[in-house]
């Protein structure tokens, strides 16, 4: 007969121990998991004295420890590629800065006052031009030494009252 009262009691405790622990839960994405587990030691608690022997408590908790374990590494492994995406940004942004650094000094050592320039670099993984410059846009003015003199060149090519004939001209090269 004690028997059967430590049986009611192990299933009434365990009843209310899992809810408490479903009231404590804060996140509602684990609960459906513990729902799902809780319904099976119960199930196990209520069988427990027809398989006590076969140690399936033990079984059931290896693998309710398995499976959360496999949630929290495929959330580690979605956060691990949510800041990869965000270093591959930052790289990619940094080369676009240091090319259009690198076409300032070309426009600069061949006489040419630039006024800016923006450069976009290819950032979709799938594409064949990945890491490649797609666009380039340059503001240019007159070579320097007519700059000061007061003449130049606007970004449409027309004259800002210098005598020169007409613009330099750049060779870029893809």
């Amino acid at each position: 007969m004690t028997a059967v009262y430590e049986w009611v009691r192990n299933i009434t405790y365990y009843m209310i121990f899992i809810t408490v622990v479903g009231n404590l839960l804060a996140d509602s994405k684990y609960e459906k998991y513990l729902r799902f587990f809780a319904g099976i030691i119960l199930i196990l608690l209520v069988l427990k004295p027809l398989t006590g022997s076969l140690r399936l408590d033990e079984r059931i908790a290896y693998l309710f420890e398995s499976i959360s374990f496999q949630k929290e590494a495929d959330d580690f492994k979605e956060k691990l590629w949510g800041m990869e995406d965000e270093r591959l940004q930052r790289v990619m942004s940094t080369y676009e800065e240091a090319v259009a650094m690198d076409i300032r000094g070309m426009a600069d050592t061949a006489g040419f006052s630039v006024r800016s320039v923006k450069v976009t670099i290819e950032t979709d993984r799938d594409s064949p031009l990945y890491g490649h410059v797609t666009d380039l846009y340059m503001k240019l003015g007159r070579q320097k030494e007519e700059n000061a003199a007061g003449g130049g060149w606007n970004a449409a090519g027309v004259s800002g009252g210098g005598t020169d004939s007409g613009p330099a001209e750049i060779q870029i090269e893809p």
